[in-house]
């Protein structure tokens, strides 16, 4: 099924980052055309997942895996929907498929997405989403669904209003076989579904108004936004808050002072490294596109030497040559992790854990840091790209 583009200001993926913050609208939007609506370190793993929902598509479709994929995302779409079907059957037994890859148009204007599956049975609907990356997704956030199902959910019903005609039970599920062994789950009813469409709604209206609301979170985890948003090229370049150096102050006090100075200089270490890792794919993605960044280019990093021939030939040659198999070739006895998932289980005796460190992390949560409110603070070029939109 030919893509539809980029749905305007929320889809499915993006439904959790518009609640939380309907600002990152306006953001995207200050964007160039053509970038990535998602940052592009996130790509490799996108990929992988694009291969396997086809792969899955091609199975629900022909009834077969093809035989030619690969090993290791064969065994991922097969754990997916053993995931996916033994839940379904729990709920819904004897569902019926209605769609895969189904596209569907929510109420909002400009706004779609595609479901991955959709089930039918007497009084339910059932929608999966296949998940291969390794990133952890719940199904439910707190007390509520997760808003990409609920979304995808609500354009359902938009798109088909005749399923819900006798059917007000919904069975909305992840299937992420990186992550878990069992489907995600959680099931709602029609009161939760017109929740959030007024959640939604609300959200959407206040991105349209002059001042919408910031907000940094772990939503803003994969915004493309990330790079130009004040919430974040406030703090990373407001040095201002470690005050120039340690002071300089007598006995305990002096102490408790250089902590405390250390403390705000983490704090502003860790804003500063969560940006540059949008920033960075960002501008490999620029110049990638054909465009240029002033005073940057990309080269192919330090090559490394590999065989140029397969190894048993090179093996061969090199004992050939009166060298000894375990001066060329020694065997290793595998890693831990390695022969657990070839004999099952090691015997704990043989087992011992071992720290490779230290590693300096927050006590508890972080103190709250107070956020740049003048635009100064950004740069010359965030300033300008502001200036022309």
């Amino acid at each position: 099924m030919a893509p539809r583009g980029h749905s305007f200001a929320v889809g499915g993926s993006s439904a959790d980052r518009l609640l939380k913050c309907p600002a990152n609208v306006v953001e995207r939007l200050k964007l160039p055309p053509g970038v990535a609506t998602d940052v592009a370190f996130a790509r490799e793993a996108a990929e992988e997942g694009s291969r396997c929902h086809d792969l899955m598509e091609q199975w629900f479709v022909t009834g077969v895996l093809p035989a030619d994929a690969p090993p290791d995302e064969r065994a991922q779409v097969e754990k997916a929907y053993d995931m996916a079907m033994a839940t379904f059957d729990r709920y819904m037994p004897g569902a019926e498929i209605f769609g895969v890859e189904l596209e569907v148009t929510s109420f909002l204007p400009g706004c779609f997405g595609t479901t991955d599956l959709v089930m039918l049975s007497p009084g339910w609907i059932g929608l999966g989403d296949w998940k291969f990356g390794g990133w952890f997704v719940p199904a439910l956030y707190g007390n509520a669904a997760n808003p990409q199902l609920l979304f995808y959910l609500s354009a359902l019903r938009v798109t088909y209003p005749g399923l819900f005609k006798d059917r007000d039970k919904f069975l909305l599920l992840i299937s992420q076989p990186k992550c878990v062994d069992e489907a995600e789950h959680v099931v709602v009813g029609v009161a939760e579904l017109d929740a959030f469409d007024r959640q939604i709604e609300a959200a959407f209206v206040e991105a349209m108004n002059p001042n919408p609301t910031y907000s940094k979170g772990d939503h803003c985890a994969f915004c493309a936004a990330k790079v130009i948003c004040p919430k974040w090229t406030g703090p990373a370049l407001d040095f201002s808050r470690l005050n120039g150096a340690p002071p300089r102050l007598p006995g305990a006090k002096k102490m408790k002072a250089y902590g405390e100075w250390l403390g705000t200089a983490l704090t502003l270490l860790a804003d500063i490294n969560a940006w540059a890792k949008s920033v960075e794919p960002a501008a490999h993605e620029w110049i990638q596109s054909g465009q240029t960044i002033p005073g940057w280019k990309t080269e192919p990093k330090r090559a490394t030497r590999k065989w140029a021939l397969p190894e048993d030939e090179i093996r061969d040659a090199m004992i050939g040559k009166g060298y000894s198999l375990d001066a060329v070739a020694p065997r290793v006895l595998r890693s831990v992790a390695q022969l657990e998932k070839i004999v099952g289980g090691v015997p704990p005796a043989f087992i011992k854990s071992e720290s490779s460190g230290i590693n300096l992390v927050p006590d508890g949560k972080p103190p709250a840091v107070p956020l740049a409110e003048q635009a100064d603070r950004l740069t010359a070029a965030t300033a300008a790209l502001k200036k022309e939109t």
